[in-house]
């Protein structure tokens, strides 16, 4: 990431994100504010990863990952899953008679008893 990075990208960044939060007003840092701040992203380092393998099933884990990225790869699990228990209950459904089938319907799409 800071080999892509450019100085006036992380310059631009610090000035727009990051002084209000990590400035005194009279412009010196408050080393307090900054460990906060570096508390809060390092938390944000470890637990990261985790969602984005949990949603991606695995293909992505990088925290500096774009959310297009993540959000794209975990469409692609859960349609992946959605096809699978579609199919599931296709194959069932071959077993049932039409009465089971309509209540099968009825309970997959929450209105089983209404």
């Amino acid at each position: 990431m800071r080999g892509l990075m450019k100085e006036k990208d992380y310059l631009a960044t610090y000035d727009e994100f990051w002084r209000d939060i990590v400035e005194r007003p009279d412009g010196t840092l408050d080393p307090d504010q900054v460990k906060k701040e570096l508390h809060d992203f390092r938390f944000m380092i470890e637990q990261v990863p985790q969602v984005y393998s949990h949603v991606t099933d695995g293909r992505i884990s990088k925290p500096n990952t774009y959310a297009f990225e993540v959000t794209g790869q975990a469409d692609e699990v859960a349609q992946r899953w959605a096809d699978d228990h579609a199919a599931d209950e296709l194959e069932a459904a071959l077993e049932m008679t039409p009465q089971e089938i309509r209540a099968r319907i009825a309970e997959l799409k929450g209105v089983a008893g209404a």
